[in-house]
């Protein structure tokens, strides 16, 4: 499976979000798009916004781009809002990776898989 090798930090300075979760994270230190001369950059365009905006998500949860789209295709075929849906597939399977490593465990033993996450 592919999965992103580059630089964490220039992802975050592209979509001008955090993704990497570093205390020295270079958005800290610039603020300005990787790449020559950022600041002759034009207006975004609508699609530019989208495009963006599906990438902070996409790198919020390393998925690649084949399993993104697998996620979209599933939140449109089940009921409900399908934005909505593609965030509980998306953090689903960030739980499931949870209770794997046995991080997280429930409650109490009738509770459902939802929220303790264990301190060490």
């Amino acid at each position: 499976m592919a999965r992103y090798l580059g630089s964490r930090c220039k992802v975050c300075r592209q979509l001008n979000f955090s993704v990497c979760g570093s205390d020295r994270c270079a958005l800290l230190r610039r603020k300005t798009p990787p790449g020559m001369h950022p600041e002759l950059r034009r207006k975004t365009s609508e699609f530019k916004k989208r495009l963006v905006e599906k990438q902070k998500l996409r790198f919020s949860y390393w998925v690649s781009e084949e399993q993104f789209r697998n996620y979209i295709k599933q939140a449109f075929k089940k009921p409900g809002i399908p934005g909505e849906t593609l965030l509980s597939l998306l953090e689903g399977d960030w739980i499931m990776l949870f209770i794997a490593s046995d991080l997280l465990r429930p409650l109490s033993p009738g509770d459902n898989w939802s929220c303790m996450v264990m301190s060490w």
